[in-house]
């Protein structure tokens, strides 16, 4: 009693009478010792602008870029694709754990009791191991040390267990369908994963093509914007001149002049356009705002041969939504087998045998509990729900059953989406490709037209009015060309996508080492798919 006493008193002082309790709460900036705290670490947030944030017209560093490099760029700096690989060396992390559900688990045990009334210590140590069956069961070994210590009687003593454990289900949560189904559905989840990072990495892909090309688009209407722009300023010139020597009057310079200024403001419009494609390219490269990207490839194409049936059958095998949608028809399936097999009636089996030996000695101890032969256990426990239970058990099969019905009518629903935007884009490809071909002979032709025009109003046969037309037809056939490449590359980028196929055209790979090691991507081996002549080998 002295003892307990003396113990209580240590720690009420401890908890209430410290020097910390006692001084009350801390002045504002100081800690509790008196001193002032260290300043705090100013936020990545708050940190000054950069020239690169910053960004204009002033500055700008232009950087020529070719489609690969771009697509090569957008891969390995993208902020989003490198925290989903990150989350993807979790994922294999999460993977690599749950199929080792079934490898042994071993446990050391500590403890430490004290009898105020008896005076006595109990000093133990203890090791458990543990083995998940595939039958859902479960062995439980334990060994047991104890040191107790009689002070009264200024006795010692050691205490020695052996234990060995079987449970296992025999109806209700029974078999290795329920047994198996951790690992089971962590390997569905990483399926699910993996095509998810794999549709990330393809729409990626396609949107830096697409904005690629629109952004090489708005230059060439740029171009195209400063070319109309020259040559009304070229008619307004050679007007002057021919009033100047009387052969025309001072008044048709005014539609010459609206030309112009219409012209100049279509420049600026475009101007306008540019900065806008390079914004959205630059972001999903992730450069700073000072560059300004000159694409280098041109308005180039090579007609590709696509196939309506053969660009089905490739979708409907590696279409990332609907491959998505059948893991998920399996995921429903083995849910449906879980809770009919919860639904069942409970019987357990357990099986233990133990063996407790106190003597002086420890070894003496130990060894007398080596012999588990004796002393063995079996039990039998049965429950039967009713009522309430029961319907709930009902309604989870229900559930079930009507989620593997929902997931068959997605896999339905979603294959119907994908062979309809399949044929969608095989047909933007067959119809850009055609405008292609009607825009390069409008161009032709609106150029000859304007040429022949040129020529009559040197003669005093034509009038500024047409002339002006003539060459606004001319400038609308040339960026109704470019504007025909760009769609017909940006339909093939799409149908890729759509196929399944956008990884293997331009040949990335992603590397999975053994977890916890991150993910990478794999880009030395990129190449440019078929409609460009830049990827054909010569």
């Amino acid at each position: 009693m002295p003892r307990l006493a003396l113990f209580i008193a240590a720690l009420w002082l401890a908890l209430f009478c410290s020097p910390a309790a006692l001084a009350g709460p801390p002045e504002d900036g100081f800690d509790g010792h008196g001193e002032a705290p260290a300043p705090a670490e100013e936020p990545e947030a708050m940190a000054p602008l950069t020239v690169a944030e910053l960004g204009g017209e002033e500055g700008r560093r232009k950087v020529p870029l070719k489609l690969l490099d771009a697509v090569r760029l957008g891969l390995e700096r993208n902020v989003t694709l490198k925290k989903s690989l990150l989350d993807r060396a979790t994922q294999r992390l999460n993977l690599s754990l749950a199929e080792r559900l079934f490898e042994p688990e071993f446990y050391i045990k500590g403890r430490y009791d004290y009898e105020a009334e008896n005076e006595r210590d109990t000093r133990g140590l203890g090791v458990e191991v543990r083995k998940r069956l595939r039958t859902n069961g479960e062995l439980t070994l334990q060994w047991d040390v104890d040191n107790v210590l009689d002070r009264g009687a200024n006795q010692t003593e050691n205490r020695s267990t052996t234990g060995f454990t079987l449970s296992q289900p025999l109806l209700r949560n029974a078999g290795i369908t329920v047994g198996t189904a951790p690992v089971v559905t962590a390997q569905y989840t990483e399926k699910l994963n993996l095509l998810s990072f794999n549709s990330q990495l393809m729409s990626q892909i396609t949107a830096i093509q697409e904005a690629y090309w629109d952004l090489l688009l708005a230059m060439e209407n740029k171009l195209s914007a400063v070319r109309s722009l020259e040559a009304s300023r070229d008619v307004l010139a050679r007007n002057k001149e021919l009033i100047r020597a009387g052969r025309k009057a001072a008044s048709d310079l005014v539609s010459a002049d609206q030309e112009v200024a219409r012209n100049g403001v279509e420049v600026l419009n475009q101007e306008f356009a540019v900065e806008s494609a390079n914004q959205r390219l630059v972001n999903l490269l992730d450069l700073g705002n000072d560059v300004g990207i000159l694409p280098v490839e041109g308005f180039v194409y090579h007609a590709v041969k696509v196939d309506l049936k053969e660009m089905m059958q490739a979708a409907l095998k590696f279409n990332p939504r609907l491959r998505s949608a059948a893991v998920n028809l399996k995921q429903r399936k083995l849910d449906l087998e879980l809770a009919r097999s919860a639904a069942r009636d409970q019987v357990d089996l357990n099986l233990s045998t133990s063996r407790t030996a106190t003597k002086e000695a420890l070894d003496e101890a130990v060894d007398e509990t080596d012999d588990l032969g004796r002393g063995w256990r079996a039990s039998l426990s049965l429950s039967i729900p009713l009522g309430l239970p029961r319907d709930r058990l009902r309604r989870d099969v229900t559930t079930a059953v009507r989620e593997v019905t929902k997931a068959k009518l997605d896999i339905k629903q979603e294959r119907l989406a994908v062979l309809q935007e399949v044929r969608n884009r095989v047909n933007d490809v067959h119809r850009s490709l055609r405008q292609i071909e009607l825009a390069q002979e409008s161009r032709k032709l609106a150029l000859q037209k304007y040429k022949i025009e040129r020529v009559r109003l040197e003669l005093g046969r034509s009038t500024n009015f047409q002339v002006l037309s003539y060459q606004r037809d001319l400038t609308a056939a040339s960026d109704q060309e470019h504007q025909a490449i760009a769609t017909y590359l940006k339909s093939l980028a799409r149908l890729d996508e759509v196929v399944g196929q956008a990884l293997n055209t331009w040949n990335v790979k992603v590397q999975t080492p053994i977890a916890p090691e991150i993910p990478s991507l794999r880009l030395e081996g990129l190449k440019l798919p078929a409609g460009l002549p830049l990827g054909r080998k010569k």
